[in-house]
């Protein structure tokens, strides 16, 4: 992984309260190669696992029992879905 984008992802999990599962940032990074011009993959992919980190942090705080706050590939392919107007069975490989 890019050194740049490592120390972005290592600040935004610190703000948010949560962590990167190293498979979401894979996914995202693999999404947004494959879904938007390639030279924007790492700002897009950040963008996305930033905003999966949101909604993650999000759900955490309105839940009676909050689950763990780790953002995965699942909570990425999300992000993806919602921003691409795809859908998600589409970005999940299964």
């Amino acid at each position: 992984m890019d050194p740049d984008l490592a120390e972005e992802l290592s600040r935004c999990a610190a703000h948010h309260g949560v962590t990167f599962d190293p498979r979401a940032v894979t996914a995202a990074l693999h999404l947004a190669r494959r879904l938007e011009a390639p030279d924007e993959a790492p700002a897009v992919a950040f963008d996305w696992l930033d905003q999966a980190a949101i909604n993650v942090r999000s759900l955490a705080l309105v839940q009676a029992a909050p689950r763990p706050n780790g953002v995965d590939e699942v909570d990425v392919a999300r992000v993806a879905s919602h921003r691409l107007g795809l859908p998600l069975s589409a970005l999940i490989p299964g």
